[in-house]
């Protein structure tokens, strides 16, 4: 299937449903955030969450529709209305040991195995260029981030008003 991010956010295909163009376009991979403990390797210590981003392929969608009975509607006492009755989640494949290039770049050559996560975690979507046996991961804002227009401007070739 396909999942569009709201407020005008970028369209994500699903690998397991999409034919890639003739051009090669593909629009499965995706940036996440999750929380994660830091202390989680310290049984002792109390849990300490952080927000981490990473990068996947998202293979499939599955929708979970919820019974009024369900423990989580049930702990959480809201409006009727405004419980929901159904989740999204998407099954994705991670970048295994992602490496960072000079430009902050994450690079991968292996997916790990699938995990289950809320849709809502999804960011953007992010492209990826192949070098030899390493795949490579573009962000929008980071090919945009990495000019220094001084630089530019002293070539005489400034990008200020050409992006949008």
């Amino acid at each position: 299937g396909k999942l569009k991010i709201l407020d005008g956010g970028d369209l994500i295909d699903s690998c397991s449903f999409s034919r890639n163009t003739a051009r090669g376009r593909d629009k499965s991979f995706v940036k996440y955030t999750l929380e994660v403990d830091r202390n989680a390797r310290y049984r002792n210590r109390p849990v300490a969450l952080e927000e981490r981003s990473y990068y996947g392929q998202v293979n499939h969608f599955v929708v979970l529709s919820l019974p009024s009975t369900c423990p989580f509607i049930q702990a959480n006492p809201t409006h009727a209305a405004e419980r929901p009755s159904s989740v999204i989640m998407a099954a994705i494949a991670p970048i295994k040991q992602p490496s960072v290039n000079e430009l902050g770049m994450s690079s991968y050559t292996a997916l790990e195995p699938i995990k289950i996560v809320d849709v809502s975690t999804i960011k953007c979507v992010v492209g990826r260029v192949k070098d030899r046996n390493t795949w490579t991961i573009i962000e929008r804002h980071s090919i945009i981030q990495t000019f220094d227009d001084s630089e530019l401007e002293a070539t005489g070739n400034s990008t200020r008003g050409d992006l949008e």
